[in-house]
Order: C-alpha cells, then structure tokens, then sequence
C-alpha cells in the first residue's frame, strides 16, 4: 500500500513537469506564476512522501517542516494566479509582500521545529500495518499556519467563484473546472488535517489542477466565443458573405449582401449555368 501511494504521487509529477514545460513557453505574468506555482507543487509532493515513510525521526521533522512552509508558497502563487487570470481584485503590493513575509516567518519557525518542536511533535503509527509518521501534538503556531493556509485558499476560491457569477455561461467552462478542483484540494486538505492522517490526499489532485490549469488558462479559447465572434464580424463587415452547402444551397447571407440584388442575380446566375 504504502509502495503503491508513493508509485502514485511520484507519476503526478512527471504531468506536472510536462505543465511546467509548456507553461514557460508563454511569456506573460500569469503563465509565470503558473509556474512557480507547480514547481513549489512538486517540492511538496516529495517532501510529504518523504515525512510519512521516513526511518528516520530527524527527517521526518525536518520534511514535514519543508512540506508546511512550501504548502504556504504554491497557496499565495495560487492566489496571485487567481488575481491575474479572473482579475475580480486589483493586486496590492504590500498585501503580497504580506504574504511572503508571513509565509518565509512561518517557514522559519518550521525549520527550528525540527530540533525545538514548538510548533508540532511526531510520533510512528501504523496504518493497514504501514509504519508512518504523523503529527502527535500541535500549539498555537500549527493552528496560525493553517489560519494563514486556509485564508489564503478561501481568497482564491472566491475570486473564482465571483468571477462565474458575473461573466456569461460561454466563459464559465474556463473557470469552473478549475474552481471545483481548489474546492476538492481544500477539501481533502482539510480533512487530513483534523484527522491526523500523515498523507496528504488532496496532493494527487494537484495534477488534475495542473493540467486544467495550464490548458484553460494558456492555451484554451472557448469555441462558443470564437464563433460568436466571426459571427459578429461577418454580420457587420460591408462587403457581402454568402456561403453554399455542396447541395449549393445558400445556408447563409449577411445584411449586405441581401441588400444587393444585383449581386444576388449575379451569384445565383453563375450557380445554375
């Protein structure tokens, strides 16, 4: 089982490195955060593998340190992807100066963990005869981490969210996806976290979140757009558009050209010579 979970999350980076790839082929800001973002991604991927089937008690310590503190990274990457794709909030450049103060401070504080444990304490359970490390004790600081942790992923998720509620259905599918897939990260997150369970299970969706991430937000134009607008764009041009079946039926003529009946004649003359 644990062999089989560890297959599992080390064949999510792979797609996730192909993400990367194609992601720094687009020169913008948001492709830029994007990935930043799933690097930060797959360094916490490993690092939970690593904590829950460690030997040794040190290492554990110190990669669970490095899972919390870059958990907090891909979060406000997240949140400023968020902000640049759906754009329902201006970004302030002190609240993400904020952030990363709060996150490197918070980082800090985990990596002392590992000798001082003033934030979390570890001991060996066994799980369907799996020997793993998970949390023992927590204090204050674990619960201002995850304060900090779930604020930022409820900013992201409703920037989405009021992104839906305003723009037409034709846009929806490029933020919907994407919106339900943080809601089942949180989620899971949440849910291993109140249970004490040592493996992160929302980690695995993470590469659905990549993907629909990379494509809808680089590479995907919705099609009802695409022909909404050649649609707009042939209606009101002034020369004249008539197309044929190869029935040679007329299955469409713009304005222009059934204002011209001279054109007309012309046209229909030509087709049944």
């Amino acid at each position: 089982m644990d062999k089989l979970y560890m297959v599992i999350l080390l064949l999510t980076i792979i797609p996730i490195l192909i993400c990367i790839k194609y992601a720094r082929k687009v020169k913008s800001d948001v492709a830029d955060s994007i990935t930043r973002c799933l690097f930060f991604v797959t360094i916490t991927i490993i690092s939970n593998i690593v904590f829950a089937f460690s030997q040794y008690q040190l290492v554990a310590y110190f990669m669970e340190s490095v899972y919390l503190f870059f958990f907090d990274l891909v979060l406000i990457y997240i949140l400023q992807y968020s902000q640049q794709y759906t754009r329902v909030f201006h970004e302030v450049s002190a609240f993400r100066i904020g952030c990363f103060i709060v996150a490197y401070l918070d980082g800090i504080s985990l990596l002392l963990n590992t000798f001082f444990h003033h934030v979390f304490t570890l001991k060996k359970v066994s799980y369907i005869g799996i020997q793993m490390y998970c949390i023992s004790s927590k204090t204050i600081f674990y619960d201002l981490h995850y304060v900090f942790v779930y604020c930022l992923m409820f900013c992201a998720i409703a920037s989405f969210l009021t992104k839906i509620m305003r723009i037409s259905s034709f846009y929806r599918t490029k933020y919907i996806p994407i919106f339900v897939v943080l809601c089942v990260i949180m989620a899971l997150n949440m849910a291993c976290n109140v249970s004490g369970f040592p493996l992160d299970l929302s980690l695995p969706f993470f590469v659905f979140a990549a993907i629909l991430i990379c494509y809808l937000t680089l590479y995907r134009t919705p099609r009802e757009l695409i022909e909404k607008t050649l649609s707009f764009v042939v209606t009101k041009m002034n020369n004249s558009v008539v197309c044929f079946d190869i029935n040679q039926e007329c299955v469409y003529a713009n304005d222009h050209f059934r204002s011209s009946s001279h054109l007309q004649m012309t046209i229909f003359q030509k087709l049944h010579s």
